[in-house]
């Protein structure tokens, strides 16, 4: 369902839409607006969307559980629908728009199989689960299918569009090698990635965060260790937190257009410890540059979500970090149950 509210008024409306077959469901997971009174939903649907129109392009391989993106006008109330799959399990998470050009983005994974016409991107070897970036030109209606990934679980979850460079950059998590300067050597454990690409599908680098419980965690597009630099740990000092998280997982991806950084969030989880939640900056061409890891005292900490402002009378940037933890950090009493978590931080003091 879709709700929609009037700035202006406090004037309500909710459109929903359903799905026909064998226990049919809709799964409605991102969304993404325009200056054209166009919506974009993205998800995943077990059956036929129904609602005014339907529009399954041929030869979309579809499966059980399938891809979906719906256009939406709030100025004529008309929705169109499009399913994509890979004759399996296909699941769509995040939407973004390349407002000149219009293209939408979609990323996600399948569970098996391949996207019709699905290009592989270079240096993947395709497994059970693979992550995709789906293209699709409003003009035409034609999808493009770019898969990518390793022979074990890869999963694009957070994407965001670089408008002034026409690039997409999305992160996930993998259990294989995904990158190929990466020395990963935590294979079937998860590992934090950025993949970023050209608006035409086009793969310029993925960079890879690795751990392993024996030596120093590694990024995938740098050859050196991942020794400590410019790293800020709040509100609690962790021992040694260079060399003892064993996986990481990225959630969201934001950039940064006045400081061409593009930062990113999820956690790493500790051997001995729980998760933590972890925000890293990185610049356009996949290196790390700052990165902060925020624990919370006997309990996870996980960031799925981020964002940032850029205040022009001081100069200065705060990042926006949402998630949960069932732990407590500095200044706050113990809790028990898990409780929304608001993170800010200020880039410029750390």
């Amino acid at each position: 369902f879709l709700v929609t509210k009037n700035v202006s008024s406090d004037n309500i409306q909710q459109i929903g839409w359903n799905a026909q077959g064998y226990y049919p469901y809709i799964i409605e997971n991102d969304i993404v607006s325009n200056s054209n009174n166009e919506v974009y939903l993205v998800g995943e649907a077990y059956g036929t969307i129904s609602g005014d129109t339907t529009a399954v392009p041929p030869n979309l391989n579809l499966g059980d559980t399938n891809g979906f993106l719906t256009k939406y006008n709030t100025k004529t109330a008309q929705s169109t629908h499009w399913q994509f799959g890979a004759g399996y399990g296909t699941y769509g998470y995040t939407v973004g728009q390349h407002y000149s050009s219009g293209l939408v983005f979609i990323s996600g994974y399948v569970d098996s199989g391949i996207l019709s016409n699905a290009t592989v991107a270079p240096g993947s070897v395709l497994g059970s689960y693979d992550a995709f970036l789906t293209i699709f030109n409003p003009t035409t209606e034609i999808f493009q299918h770019i898969q990518f990934g390793t022979p074990y679980m890869d999963v694009a979850q957070g994407l965001t569009v670089d408008q002034g460079n026409g690039k997409v950059y999305i992160v996930g998590y993998t259990q294989g090698v995904i990158s190929q300067t990466s020395r990963c050597t935590n294979v079937q454990q998860n590992n934090g990635f950025l993949a970023i690409f050209y608006i035409n599908g086009t793969l310029i680098s993925i960079s890879q965060l690795c751990a392993n419980a024996t030596s120093y965690a590694q990024v995938g597009t740098n050859t050196t260790s991942f020794t400590p630099g410019p790293l800020q740990i709040f509100p609690f000092q962790l021992p040694n937190p260079f060399s003892i998280f064993s996986s990481s997982t990225f959630y969201d991806v934001v950039y940064d257009d006045v400081n061409k950084l593009i930062y990113v969030t999820g956690y790493l989880q500790f051997n001995t410890f729980n998760s933590q939640g972890v925000v890293i900056a990185y610049d356009q061409s996949g290196n790390m540059v700052k990165y902060w890891i925020i624990p919370a005292v006997n309990g996870d900490l996980q960031y799925n979500v981020i964002n940032f402002y850029w205040n022009s009378k001081t100069s200065t940037t705060e990042i926006y970090a949402g998630g949960y933890t069932e732990g407590f950090v500095e200044g706050s009493s113990k809790i028990s149950a898990y409780t929304a978590l608001l993170t800010v931080i200020q880039k410029e003091t750390g």
